[in-house]
């Protein structure tokens, strides 16, 4: 069979077995590309493949590379890059050596995500020779030249972007070549129709970066309507798509909204506002009493230290907004919380006292325990920051009544679980 006929032959057997992904396969023109080593996707609508490449697959092979290149392209993988790299991308501006660095990163934790979620479609196993194959558990090995090893956990549990983390932190930019993608793929490519891999680049003549991207949306949009009802998606596609289609409601909003009315609400007349006699008006002042507010921090390996970093900043934001605030920062796992009184430490200090631990079970009820110790009049709220991976559910019924509970959680599936035994959720997504 020609490379033509097989490219043909996969486009047809798609159509009878793998509905959904036959759905998006129409809006795909194949190209052929010699310049690319394997096959590939780009911005636009184009497949391209190496008729040469091509004529030493299987039938079988050819089928699982083209679902391959479908993920990239439902997943909107192309559209995913680092925000400063895709703002060069669409000025037309050069990419340095550290921008075509963190792309192959980018691609390998796309070949990762996708490569997984071929188990669950069944076309795993006719994938061709790659580096990115991890189990149908989600783990992921592989020994860099330099003798370091690099490991990926969970990844059905994790978004792109945490995976693209990770491994940016773990692979040093000298190790980061070399490796085998779904047939030799390389970075992104970033103009249609050249480079070596799958890609991102120029959407096509008359048609722009951001309108391919809306044109996808769209389309992926109505795949999720069409086919998730039938049963017949992947679970863990159906989930990916609806966390990438679902609105995201920002968790430093949540939680603003959240503590307000819990540190402004400590105001009272019998300390009006300075500025009252001035204005003719008394206006309440803040309340001597205070607020305490405890906010715990997971460090079984649920945050990052980026998101650590964010985190802090929120909490310092919170104190500088409201004089009268009071925060104790809780950090443990699953073991006795370690005490920090935010007003007594600068933030920066705070990086050398908080360790995330990267592993381990988590348990919540030595934080409410604790809690529970230092029950004042002026403890107010508890949030805690976490993956939801505890037993939240069977210690927080213990505080009813006590404090106001807020969770800020790093996996999305875990919030309707959880979200009855708090006053709030909101979800955490790890960027890169």
């Amino acid at each position: 069979m020609t490379p033509e006929g097989k490219i043909l032959n996969a486009r047809l057997k798609l159509r009878k077995e793998y509905e959904y992904v036959a759905d998006v396969l129409i809006y795909l023109r194949p190209i052929v590309q010699e310049a690319i080593g394997t096959m590939a996707v780009n911005a636009g609508d184009e497949l391209m493949y190496n008729p040469k490449w091509v004529d030493t697959l299987t039938a079988l092979n050819v089928i699982a590379v083209v679902v391959h290149e479908i993920l990239h392209k439902v997943l909107l993988h192309m559209y995913r890059l680092p925000a400063d790299i895709m703002a060069k991308i669409k000025n037309g501006s050069e990419l340095t050596d550290y921008d075509q660095y963190r792309c192959r990163i980018h691609n390998y934790a796309c070949d990762l995500q996708v490569n997984y979620m071929s188990h669950e479609i069944g076309t795993f196993k006719d994938l061709p020779e790659t580096d990115f194959k991890p189990s149908s558990s989600g783990y992921w090995s592989h020994l860099l030249p330099s003798g370091k090893r690099i490991t990926i956990n969970r990844i059905g549990e994790k978004s792109l972007e945490q995976i693209y983390k990770e491994l940016l932190d773990d692979m040093p930019e000298e190790d980061s070549k070399g490796f085998k993608s779904s047939g030799d793929h390389g970075p992104w490519v970033v103009c249609s129709g050249s480079g070596d891999g799958d890609g991102d680049g120029e959407a096509g003549e008359g048609h722009s970066l951001q309108e391919a991207a809306g044109d996808w949306m769209i389309r992926v949009a109505g795949l999720l309507t069409n086919q998730a009802g039938k049963g017949t998606m992947p679970a863990g596609l159906v989930r990916e798509l609806e966390r990438l289609l679902e609105p995201q409601v920002d968790w430093t909003g949540k939680l603003e909204r959240f503590v307000e009315p819990i540190c402004a609400g400590e105001y009272s007349f019998r300390r009006p506002r300075r500025s009252s006699w001035s204005l003719g008006v008394i206006m309440p002042g803040p309340d001597g009493a205070g607020v305490h507010i405890i906010a715990h921090v997971d460090t079984s390996g649920s945050m990052q230290k980026q998101e650590l970093e964010q985190i802090l900043g929120e909490l310092y934001g919170i104190l500088d907004a409201y004089p009268h605030v009071a925060i104790t920062l809780l950090h443990s796992d699953a073991a006795e919380p370690v005490v920090t009184h935010l007003r007594e430490v600068d933030k920066e200090d705070l990086n050398n006292i908080v360790k995330l631990n990267g592993g381990g079970g988590t348990s919540h009820r030595p934080v409410v325990k604790w809690v529970q110790e230092h029950n004042e009049d002026e403890l107010k709220a508890l949030i805690c920051f976490t993956d939801g991976l505890s037993d939240i559910q069977h210690c927080f019924n213990e505080l009813d009544g006590a404090v106001y509970r807020m969770l800020v959680l790093t996996r999305k599936e875990q919030i309707k679980k959880l979200e009855p035994h708090c006053e709030e959720t909101a979800y955490l997504p790890c960027h890169n």
